[in-house]
């Protein structure tokens, strides 16, 4: 189920909204621009892999009613950010996997936007009563999207190696 407006957003000046394939332009304006992939050492997607990954997220919402947001400003509604849960597996056979994830245009830092909606869609997930296993893969040198997690409740559980470099593997347990 699509999260509750809240208090905490609306101090923000913020408002969520679930992605539909309209979105694509403003995703790509974000998820294209190579500040907000520093971290990643593929660098930014190409159009056409941005275009599939909102796809994907559209799916999320029609197969789990759960997925990534898009976080606009609640008075210009311009796209902030993206951020949210989806599944991506199953753990140990009893828990899913919900992958926390958040990117948000250079503009938007530094607003407590990413902490917001993290917390916020985790505590909707654990209201849900479903037995998970909350993860966030995070580059080893970005500190920032660190405090994020340990922000939202997650704790550091060492490293893995991940495509081309190695992630911090946070993790929050419920149920």
């Amino acid at each position: 189920m699509p999260l509750r407006a809240t208090r905490n957003l609306a101090e923000l000046g913020a408002e969520l909204a679930v992605p539909s394939m309209a979105d694509v332009a403003e995703v790509r304006r974000i998820h294209e621009d190579p500040r907000t992939q520093q971290y990643n050492p593929a660098g930014p997607p190409t159009p056409q892999a941005s275009e599939e990954m909102l796809c994907t997220w559209v799916s999320d919402w029609s197969a789990h009613r759960l997925g990534y947001y898009l976080v606009r400003d609640s008075r210009s509604q311009e796209l902030l950010g993206v951020a949210g849960l989806r599944f991506k597996g199953e753990y140990d056979g009893e828990r899913r996997i919900a992958n926390l994830y958040y990117r948000f245009a250079p503009e938007a830092w530094g607003r407590s936007l990413a902490t917001t909606v993290a917390r916020e869609c985790i505590e909707e997930l654990r209201l849900r009563g479903d037995p998970v296993l909350v993860v966030a893969l995070i580059h080893e040198d970005n500190s920032a999207s660190a405090r994020v997690a340990q922000r939202s409740g997650l704790r550091l559980h060492g490293t893995v190696p991940y495509r081309e470099s190695q992630r911090q593997r946070w993790l929050l347990v419920f149920n």
